[in-house]
């Protein structure tokens, strides 16, 4: 008992001289040494270290297992690190090979039942017993917790150690994110990759915390390999020239992104927003160069925030978006102090999807999902000889014309879809939460669901995901909390009274 506190009192001293020694430097300097001192490398001793290289080692299958023995070379965790990231960038582009090689990683490197068995038999054995030695318990639970800490989560912390490691186990996860969803079966691989994507996204989750995240304006002045990658990761609304980028980031738009320490010159996440005098309720006219609202700032009222997009597929999962709201919310607030409004003009991907469905099962039973026909009687006095009003519905939807130009369809069809848009918004939900995407992910940052905008986006691409229906999503600073706790611990879905009108239609 007195050599193990004499180890854990050395060992805070080293941590306590460590953290002394860091106070000389900037905070920048700061930042960069903490990593290391509480690294894996710095915090066990030598002999700890070597045991776990051993350990991979011994389990490393032999397919992807280092050429060199190790009485030719003391294999440290640069040395393995550099190995695999060597032969993985050799398979980037055969999928059979990547599969296999995460294959490796869960069977060799995963979890021991057998060792997690005995540490936790031995644990329950202790717990058991009236009197036990509390000391021989935490050791216990030590050992139990690290029985069931799989091996390669050591590795993935000893890549990141490295230049570039980080984006190289980004890239990573995208791979392997890929390869569960394109598994067809339904067997203990599959369950163990996803058990691996548990931990991968548990550390990517830490190493992108709202700390090591910095927020950058986007300018034409800005470097032209940042301004491509912004264009290339727009997700929302395409970018087709120099001529849209430069209009996204001229005088009244601005466009933000937050970028990672140890990935620089690299986005993480990109928003473009548009200063107005009030809320845009139609993106054609945002988009349009021609089109100028507003002659100078002072006259700003409303940002609109229109696109955000995720630049890797790596991050999927992973909570950004809010830390990149509060940010620009505070930054355009300290550069336009005439702000009053922080909305966004979002897209509704699913709701054709799913009001289509819904319209097909009441062509054969109207009682499965139910219209006001009253809502809908402009429209059938435009098809008297119509009996089913809901295949007709679905038959006028199926094509487009109907939105081309101010017809009698079309102002027909305006307060039912709204109406059916509004619902499913709000009451549509999956495990407790909205089924829409981009509805979770705002209200979930602690937006309200402000106002729904009729052909809003006329393009193919939002007539085809909503009839061209957009939401806006209001961000007021003084309720966001209050309406994120809501929604998390509750399910609620805060809305206005013109949302809440169309639910009652």
């Amino acid at each position: 008992m007195k050599m193990w506190n004499l180890k854990l009192g050395s060992r805070l001293f080293w941590l306590q001289h460590r953290l002394q020694l860091c106070r000389v430097y900037s905070q920048a300097q700061l930042i960069e040494q903490l990593p290391k001192a509480f690294s894996l490398e710095s915090a066990s001793t030598t002999s700890t270290v070597t045991q776990q290289i051993q350990r991979i080692l011994k389990r490393f299958p032999s397919e992807i297992r280092p050429i060199s023995k190790m009485d030719d070379i003391p294999f440290t965790p640069e040395v393995l690190t550099n190995h695999i990231l060597s032969y993985y960038k050799s398979i980037c582009n055969d999928d059979s090979k990547k599969r296999l090689f995460y294959a490796y990683l869960v069977k060799h490197l995963g979890p021991d039942r057998a060792d997690v068995h005995k540490a936790a038999k031995t644990l329950t054995g202790m717990y058991s017993k009236e009197y036990y030695d509390s000391s021989k318990l935490l050791r216990a639970e030590i050992q139990l917790q690290n029985v069931l800490s799989p091996l390669y989560i050591e590795i993935f912390r000893w890549i990141v150690q490295k230049n570039g490691g980080l984006k190289a186990l980004v890239d990573m996860r995208s791979d392997l994110l890929s390869i569960i969803r394109d598994s067809n079966e339904e067997g203990t691989l599959v369950h163990d990759l996803k058990e691996l994507d548990v931990h991968f996204r548990s550390l990517l989750s830490q190493w992108f915390s709202h700390g090591f995240l910095d927020l950058q304006q986007i300018t034409w002045q800005s470097p032209c390999d940042i301004i491509e990658k912004v264009s290339e990761y727009e997700a929302v609304h395409s970018i087709r020239s120099w001529k849209d980028i430069k209009h996204r980031v001229g005088p009244f738009r601005r466009v933000f992104i937050l970028t990672h320490r140890n990935m620089p010159r690299e986005p993480i996440i990109v928003l473009h927003s548009a200063l107005t005098q009030s809320p845009s309720s139609s993106v054609q006219t945002l988009l349009n160069r021609q089109v100028h609202e507003i002659k100078s700032l002072d006259n700003v009222r409303s940002a609109v925030f229109y696109s955000i997009s995720a630049a890797h597929k790596g991050l999927s999962g992973i909570e950004l978006g809010n830390s990149l709201i509060l940010q620009v919310v505070e930054a355009l607030k300290k550069e336009i102090p005439s702000l009053q409004q922080f909305v966004t003009l979002s897209p509704v991907p699913g709701f054709r999807k799913w009001l289509e469905a819904h319209l097909h099962s009441c062509i054969n039973d109207s009682r499965v999902f139910k219209i006001s026909l009253e809502k809908l009687q402009e429209l059938k006095i435009l098809c008297p000889d119509q009996t089913n009003i809901h295949s007709f519905l679905q038959h006028v939807l199926d094509t487009n014309d109907w939105s081309a130009t101010a017809s009698a369809r079309m102002n027909a069809l305006k307060q039912p879809l709204m109406s059916l848009c509004a619902k499913y918004l709000v009451n549509e939900k999956r495990r407790g939460f909205a089924l829409n995407p981009v509805a979770n992910f705002h209200i979930r940052n602690g937006a309200s669901l402000w106002r729904l905008n009729w052909l809003a986006d006329t393009s193919p691409k939002g007539l085809k995901d909503s009839y061209g229906i957009m939401a806006n999503y209001k961000y007021d600073l003084s309720c966001m909390s209050e309406y994120n706790q809501h929604y998390v611990l509750q399910g609620n879905i805060h809305f206005s009274d013109d949302v809440g009108k169309l639910l009652n239609d």
